[in-house]
């Protein structure tokens, strides 16, 4: 009996640990793979649902399944989204790419869509099949990882050497939903004290 007690706190560390490292083994699986733009949307969700069952509000295989949907939806949503300010800087004749600094230029529709509207595009989806609990910490880990992602829309792609910013935009996204979902067993206070979101 103690020495099944004693697995289980270990047994939950491991598993802590892993979905942390998640965002790693996301981004190494897409470079081994080479995997094409359009499949990280499905290795994004997998990673997420595959290391949050317990979290799922449905059941395992509609979770699963709804987490594939709605990461394309968020993909696609940003893709359009590109397009349409594309088209609304045209008509407004306003300028595209600024630069911030002497080196580093900034593209206002690159930035928009990809850095902001598509994570919360999944910040928004994804609480409707996980458990999102209703903290100040859900709310700063969803703030602090768009800033993150905004910052990073100025460093140059060269910088990354073998990621991508893609690759970054899921290192970011995933360890942010990690986190939110998992706060709770990583001891922050406030999760211990607040209910899931619905």
């Amino acid at each position: 009996m103690s020495t099944a007690l004693k697995e289980q706190p270990d047994r939950n560390k491991t598993r802590l640990l892993l979905k942390l490292f998640s965002p790693i083994i996301a981004v190494i699986i897409l470079i081994a793979t080479d995997a094409n733009f359009y499949v990280y949307p499905i290795i994004f969700s997998l990673v997420i649902s595959l290391t949050n069952l317990e979290h799922l509000k449905p059941k395992i295989i509609i979770g699963i399944t709804l987490s594939i949907v709605f990461s394309y939806v968020s993909f696609f949503i940003g893709i359009l989204g590109a397009n349409v300010f594309d088209k609304v800087i045209e008509i407004l004749s306003l300028q595209k790419e600024f630069k911030v600094g002497i080196w580093l230029t900034v593209d206002l529709v690159y930035t928009l869509s990809t850095f902001i509207l598509s994570p919360l595009a999944v910040f928004f989806l994804f609480k409707f099949i996980f458990e999102f609990p209703k903290t100040k910490i859900t709310r700063w880990t969803q703030y602090i990882a768009i800033i993150i992602l905004i910052m990073n829309s100025v460093i140059p792609e060269s910088a990354f050497g073998l990621f991508n910013v893609f690759n970054f935009w899921q290192i970011i996204m995933i360890l942010s939903l990690q986190i939110i979902m998992n706060q709770r067993a990583l001891v922050f206070p406030e999760g211990n004290q607040v209910k899931s979101s619905v």
